[in-house]
């Protein structure tokens, strides 16, 4: 490992005499051990990196992951939600395009998640088939990017939470809004961009 990344010490990269605890604390050095989080061995306070949160909330997401693959393996097959532009732009007036409700009108957002599920969708899409960078900038929505597809993945989660079924949730991602031909070079970036947010 030559370059670990901020914040981690690969084995290789400890110091000899160093373990993983405070300074003061026996030495359990080893293979494969790993410090990881915010440590000073020289004078300075050491404390305990803190990963409980985020280990518990990547295993269930790996479990999530894990049984929706399952479920597509073995079957029987997945039932999804609708068209939710549609749906939203007939409910609320006056929005630029559909994933503006996930700001203006929270409310509606979920009640149309909850809607499908309570139709029996298994698999509900967040409200972002729209929001990607490009296509916000034509309706100058742009600068409200991350906040958008934010929170269409934190309403599709809401609306799993108060149906109190355990409903698959899938990030949508649509076209860039343009007849293309795909040119990863250009056009990869954009969904990139998109997929990292949700």
């Amino acid at each position: 490992m030559a370059d670990a990344p901020k914040g981690v010490m690969a084995p290789d990269l400890l110091p000899a005499d160093a373990g993983s605890g405070p300074p003061d604390a026996p030495s359990r050095k080893g293979a494969g051990s790993r410090l990881l989080g915010s440590h000073s061995f020289g004078g300075g306070a050491w404390r305990r990196p803190r990963f409980g949160r985020a280990l518990r909330s990547l295993r269930c997401t790996v479990a999530r992951v894990s049984r929706f693959l399952d479920r597509l393996r073995q079957g029987p097959p997945i039932v999804a939600d609708g068209g939710m532009g549609a749906v939203l732009s007939g409910a609320v007036p006056g929005l630029r395009c559909p994933e503006e409700a996930n700001l203006r009108a929270p409310e509606s957002v979920v009640a149309v998640h909850t809607g499908y599920i309570a139709a029996g969708a298994e698999l509900i899409e967040t409200n972002t088939f729209g929001a990607n960078r490009r296509k916000l900038a034509r309706v100058l929505l742009d600068d409200a990017f991350e906040q958008l597809n934010s929170a269409g993945v934190r309403l599709a989660r809401e609306a799993r939470e108060v149906s109190g079924r355990d409903v698959f949730v899938g990030g949508a991602i649509g076209p860039l809004g343009e007849l293309e031909v795909f040119d990863p070079a250009e056009h990869g970036p954009l969904y990139a961009e998109q997929a990292r947010v949700l």
